[in-house]
């Protein structure tokens, strides 16, 4: 809805010839069902690859998507789906290389580690296969922010009685919040999926409102 109902603040000016047009690059159009003139921003969460690359960057100024950690909605287009079904036939068409490869790397998880060799031969395998993927892609709109976090633990000392007498220790369990841009990165970052433990589970309503809420603490100090 934002890209539909705005324009350039430039584009605004340049038709309704306004000498005092508002300081935010968009602002509502006059086709818009909104009143004219009026600065517009649009803040979207989870948001599903609905846009080329060209169109995400113009759109920059306009909306602002934020994505949680390894959320697999945002990478999810038509391309991308093409290029998972060609994945499919090429492991399909050489058996061989899918039983090697499984081969591998389950004896890496439940045996012994992989091999110089062994290594080698996957990322091999890896680029054939990024190769295949060859469609367009479509990425969430505008400026995209990546918010990750993790737990850490960290060790707090308390002095008990007067004098430093002694002390406590007790082991304090935290949040750590990483918010990054990747616009530069866009085509690199929602090119393919990144399989995690978090794929599905990033997505949830609930854990988008609690890293966000880690992270309002951390930049604000806890205050409202």
């Amino acid at each position: 809805m934002a890209i539909l109902w705005a324009c350039s603040t430039e584009d605004y000016v340049h038709v309704t010839s306004t000498l005092y047009p508002p300081a935010t690059p968009f602002v509502t159009s006059p086709v818009s069902p909104l009143p004219a003139g009026r600065p517009i921003h649009a803040y979207a969460y989870g948001t599903p690859a609905t846009v080329s690359i060209p169109l995400s960057r113009l759109t920059r100024g306009l909306i602002t998507s934020v994505v949680h950690n390894w959320d697999v909605v945002p990478t999810l287009s038509m391309g991308m789906i093409r290029d998972l079904r060609r994945i499919a036939v090429t492991l399909k068409d050489t058996p061989s290389l899918l039983e090697e490869s499984r081969r591998k790397i389950l004896a890496d998880v439940f045996s012994q580690p992989l091999s110089p060799e062994d290594e080698t031969y996957l990322y091999t395998v890896l680029t054939r296969l990024r190769g295949e993927m060859t469609a367009v892609k479509l990425v969430p709109p505008g400026q995209v922010l990546v918010v990750s976090s993790e737990e850490h633990f960290s060790v707090r000392t308390t002095v008990i009685g007067g004098g430093g007498a002694g002390t406590n220790e007790r082991r304090v369990a935290d949040v750590r919040v990483l918010c990054r841009d990747v616009g530069e990165v866009l085509e690199r970052r929602f090119g393919e999926i990144w399989f995690g433990k978090g794929m599905f589970s990033d997505h949830s309503p609930k854990n988008y409102e609690f890293v966000l809420e880690a992270l309002r603490r951390g930049v604000l100090g806890g205050t409202a």
